[in-house]
């Protein structure tokens, strides 16, 4: 089982990677393994499932990322707080198969708010947070099940 990690956001967990880094190179293996524990009043996040296609808001325009094209959108997750709309996505990198786990936000503010450098999207308006992701439990259980 992998585990994941209680992030500084409350009510929202981290999977590995050091605090600033993206994440472009999960292997979907491990995280069908993910141990997703049952923590009282934290499976209301305020996150809902999205079915529309996202990817252009959730990733970010940089050569490691590579273009919109080059991903499939597993799952996104949003909610949204007031005049800003936040973003909870994993990817799947079309060749070599390894997800992405990415933070995004209809609003630079809302990233440089929290302390967080903002990486401008390939949609214009939306940027993604430059950190490892955390998420709530809704989304990794999810994510776990589409997997």
């Amino acid at each position: 089982m992998t585990t994941l990690k209680i992030s500084s956001i409350p009510g929202e967990y981290y999977y590995g990677d050091l605090p600033g880094t993206l994440q472009y190179r999960k292997d979907p293996a491990l995280l069908k393994t993910l141990d997703v524990p049952f923590v009282p009043g934290e499976q209301d996040s305020g996150y809902v499932n999205v079915q529309d296609q996202r990817v252009a808001q959730v990733l970010p325009v940089s050569s490691t990322a590579g273009k919109p094209f080059d991903w499939e959108q597993i799952m996104v997750m949003q909610k949204i707080d007031g005049d800003r709309v936040w973003l909870k996505a994993a990817l799947k990198n079309k060749k070599s198969g390894l997800i992405a786990l990415l933070t995004s936000c209809n609003s630079e503010k809302g990233m440089t708010d929290h302390g967080h450098r903002a990486i401008k999207a390939w949609d214009d308006g939306w940027f993604v947070g430059h950190y490892r992701m955390a998420a709530p439990l809704t989304f990794w259980a999810a994510l776990k099940a589409t997997l």
